[in-house]
């Protein structure tokens, strides 16, 4: 059984919101919403999730890059505290609950994040020097996060190791998890709008 997984028409570039990242249809309003949302997924699971799957480092990597995170959504004055997570957020992190007891799901879970973050962070940096003037620290995520690869890595070679019934557990977690973030792009594009309404 080939051991490839990948987002397909899901991938998260292909979303919407995205696009009009790339295309400098967002205002800093957007950014603000999209900042304190996304925080509980960088903040509260990744490095949660990279513990439960025995890797303390890259926890700590991720427990870092969180920080580098606020600083992202402080350039564009957000305010995480005041902000409640939507449906699709809880929705996510219900999916770290169901799959953090079963290794080969939670590599799937990971996987769905993981494997889109360079490209998506070489997009989202070219977005911000395009079209906001941010701050050095506040493009930081972004940049540490488009040239590495180590976690995509790590990831696939657990993936190699596992038998064709835990990659089946594997890729149905990744399914749903791919389905769960592109869900909570529209949320965020939907609260934006109305935000802004």
């Amino acid at each position: 059984m080939e051991r490839k997984l990948h987002a397909g028409n899901r991938f998260l570039l292909n979303h919407p919101f995205y696009r009009d990242w790339t295309d400098g249809k967002l205002c800093e309003r957007d950014l603000a919403v999209y900042a304190a949302e996304y925080l509980y997924f960088v903040r509260d699971i990744l490095p949660v999730a990279w513990e439960r799957l025995g890797f303390g480092e890259i926890s700590e990597e991720e427990r870092e890059h969180a920080a580098l995170w606020e600083a992202f959504g402080k350039s564009f004055n957000y305010d995480p505290e005041g902000h409640p997570a939507t449906g699709s957020m809880k929705r996510l992190k219900g999916l770290f609950d169901e799959f953090k007891h079963d290794r080969p799901s939670l590599v799937g879970f990971l996987y769905a994040f993981e494997h889109q973050q360079p490209e998506i962070s070489r997009t989202k940096l070219e977005g911000l020097e395009r079209w906001f003037n941010v701050e050095e620290r506040g493009k930081e995520y972004f940049r540490e996060h488009s040239g590495n690869s180590h976690e995509v890595e790590i990831l696939e070679r657990e993936m190699a190791g596992m038998t064709d019934g835990e990659f089946v557990r594997c890729r149905q977690a990744f399914d749903r998890t791919v389905n769960a973030l592109w869900d909570l792009l529209t949320d965020i594009q939907r609260m934006a709008s109305e935000v802004a309404a």
